[in-house]
C-alpha cells in the first residue's frame, strides 16, 4: 500500500458514508507560503503577528489545537488565475486563499495505520504520526496513525474499528475519531 494519505472524513453525525460536511475558512496570510495537504490537521490561528487570522497546518502532529482536517482549497495564484485543488500549494504569492475543512467534532476519519490490524485496537487512545509533508502529485498528506496505546497530551484520537476487517496488510485503513479530551483542548 502507498505511504499514507492523511485523515479522510468518512462519516459525520446524520450523514451517510462519504458525505461528511465541511466548512470553508480563510487561510491565514502568514500561512500563504506553507503547503497544506489533503488529510493534514489544521488550526485556526487567531494570534498572528500582523493581525491576520485564518487556517494554518498544525505543527503538532498530536492535533492538540486542530479544528479539523483539510479536504481541499481554492486560491488565486501569483498570475491572477483562480486555482482549486485537493491541497494548498503553499506559494507566498497567492491571494484570496480559502481552505475546505472537515471539522473534528462529530466526524469519523479513515487513516492508514502502521501495523497489522488486531481487534484489540478498538477503543485505544492513539496518536498521529507525521510523515514527510505530502505527495504533490496526489495532494495527499503523509500523516498516519500509530496503532499503539497513547496517554496524556498525545492521546487525541481513538480507534473506532477497521475500515475493512479482512485487510491483513501491515498498513491497514482504520476508522478514528477525536477524543472528548482532545476536542476540549482544541476549543480552548
Amino acid at each position: 500500500m502507498a505511504a499514507g494519505y492523511g485523515l479522510r472524513p468518512v462519516q459525520r453525525g446524520g450523514a451517510g458514508y462519504q458525505t461528511a460536511g465541511f466548512i470553508e475558512l480563510p487561510i491565514g496570510k502568514d500561512a500563504y507560503g506553507t503547503a497544506i495537504f489533503n488529510g493534514d490537521t489544521v488550526v485556526y490561528d487567531k494570534t498572528t503577528d500582523n493581525g491576520t487570522t485564518g487556517i494554518n497546518v498544525s505543527n503538532a502532529v498530536t492535533g492538540l489545537a486542530a479544528i479539523g482536517v483539510l479536504v481541499g482549497a481554492r486560491w488565486v495564484d501569483s498570475t491572477g488565475t483562480p486555482q482549486w485543488g485537493q491541497r494548498y500549494d503553499g506559494n507566498a504569492g497567492n491571494t484570496e486563499a480559502m481552505a475546505f475543512v472537515a471539522p473534528n467534532e462529530g466526524t469519523i476519519f479513515k487513516v492508514q495505520a502502521n501495523v497489522a490490524w488486531e481487534q484489540k485496537y478498538v477503543g485505544w487512545l492513539n496518536l498521529l504520526v507525521a510523515g514527510a509533508g505530502g505527495n504533490v502529485k496526489t495532494g495527499n498528506s503523509s500523516v498516519t496513525i500509530a496503532l499503539a496505546a497513547a496517554t496524556g497530551a498525545s492521546a487525541t484520537i481513538v480507534v473506532v474499528g477497521p475500515a475493512d476487517a479482512s485487510d491483513t496488510s501491515t498498513t491497514p485503513d482504520v476508522l478514528v475519531r477525536w477524543t472528548p479530551a482532545g476536542l476540549g483542548r482544541q476549543l480552548g
